[in-house]
């Protein structure tokens, strides 16, 4: 049968492999490597954990410098941002200088848009001045028709 003879074959190659192999016959090297005790484990999973926490902060304290010092420094030229101020998750208002002249910049996921139509000189009017000057040139055309 040409089935048993095969399995004949295996079995004897695998015990000539299994005798083949060096065993130790000290009873010394048969002994198993001696596991650290409970406390060395717990020590070991302490020191790692001071490391890494170490490490952490560390990295919490040097990144943020590193990327502050890697952000666009003002160049000098003619455009400069004076203020941002955040008003929601990607909604920024920046005061910019261009040439001396300051404007109002808005910025969101759909780009840039100007606030204001031209320059910001400083504040503007109060409600009460802007009134008072309504109200003289109301009177000067009223005149005007009066006459």
């Amino acid at each position: 049968m040409p089935g048993s003879s095969r399995g004949t074959v295996q079995s004897a190659l695998f015990i000539s492999v299994v005798l083949s192999v060096n065993l130790p016959l000290s009873t010394a090297a048969t002994r198993p490597i001696p596991l650290p005790s409970y406390g060395e484990a717990v020590m070991r999973t302490l020191i790692a954990l001071v490391v890494v926490v170490a490490l952490l902060l560390i990295a919490a304290k040097v990144l943020p410098r590193w990327l502050r010092d890697r952000r666009a420094k003002p160049s000098g030229g003619p455009i400069e941002v004076v203020a941002a101020h955040p008003i929601e998750h990607r909604r920024t208002i920046y005061l910019v200088r261009v040439r001396g002249r300051e404007y109002l910049v808005g910025s969101s996921e759909a780009g840039l848009h100007a606030l204001s139509g031209g320059p910001v000189d400083g504040p503007g009017p109060t409600f009460a001045q802007v009134l008072a000057s309504e109200k003289a040139s109301a009177a000067t055309v009223n005149d005007g028709r009066q006459a």
